[in-house]
């Protein structure tokens, strides 16, 4: 099972995104801040980081390019509302793989997340039918509080 840290300071954003996210099958650990995410994933392993660009402390990219110095293949999407030019090239020359702007739709966010890493389950022989795909896609559009 693909594992994922989930990184903001609000709440509702990180409640309704890892909700999502556990109904689609992923396993979903959540940080508050981007110290707090940097900590969880200096001690675990996750597949892919999804963290807000910014928050108090250091920012989703500054915790990124410090987690990427020990795991250089660290998969990861940026989310922000604040989408500016400057922090989406940055954001790609760490080697992020999306970056999305809020408000966004879950299923876009639900598409990034399983064209990073595929569906969850998939390639495993484990006797059952495989996903079609999207069936259980959300599609309702999730629109944060407009702070970070």
């Amino acid at each position: 099972m693909s594992r994922i840290l989930l990184v903001d300071d609000e709440k509702a954003v990180k409640w309704a995104v890892q909700e999502a996210l556990k109904e689609f099958g992923y396993d979903v650990e959540t940080a508050n801040s981007g110290e707090e995410g940097l900590m969880k994933a200096s001690e675990e392993r996750f597949d892919l980081i999804v963290s807000d660009l910014r928050m108090p402390g250091i920012s989703g990219l500054e915790m990124l390019k410090d987690l990427k110095k020990d795991q250089p293949e660290l998969r990861a999407i940026i989310c922000s509302a604040y989408g500016s030019m400057e922090s989406v090239v940055e954001a790609m020359r760490l080697g992020v793989n999306d970056f999305m702007v809020k408000p966004f739709k879950l299923a876009a966010l639900m598409k990034a997340i399983t064209d990073i890493l595929g569906l969850p389950g998939e390639g495993k022989d484990d006797g059952g039918e495989k996903s079609g795909g999207n069936e259980k896609m959300p599609t309702e559009v999730f629109s944060p509080p407009t702070s970070s």
